[in-house]
């Protein structure tokens, strides 16, 4: 599922394409949400990608620094109290080139 589909439904927005037409016309509606992947290779947790999705690229979409390094806090805890490992070559990175800091 595309990002920005996972947005619309996060937001109830039951017409995937009205609420893509939504959230291009109001990116502030989903500023709430940061985007994070977490990337699994070997049954492992292997990275952690957080502040970069196609809504931040097509839609526009924006957070604040500090709400990147809260969601990054937040992927932590939830990968530190999950079952799957930390795989050995485990990184992290935060993208800000989409924070609304850097406009």
């Amino acid at each position: 599922m595309e990002h920005i589909d996972f947005l619309c439904k996060l937001l109830s927005m039951d017409n995937i394409k009205e609420g893509r037409d939504y959230i291009k016309n109001n990116p502030k509606c989903a500023a709430h949400l940061v985007p994070s992947i977490i990337e699994l290779r070997d049954n492992m947790v292997y990275r952690v990608i957080t502040g970069v999705s196609g809504a931040e690229i097509g839609y526009n979409v924006r957070h604040t620094k500090e709400q990147l390094e809260q969601a990054l806090s937040l992927v932590l805890i939830f990968i530190e109290n999950g079952e799957i490992v930390k795989h050995p070559d485990f990184g992290l990175q935060l993208i800000d080139k989409y924070a609304k800091d850097n406009f």
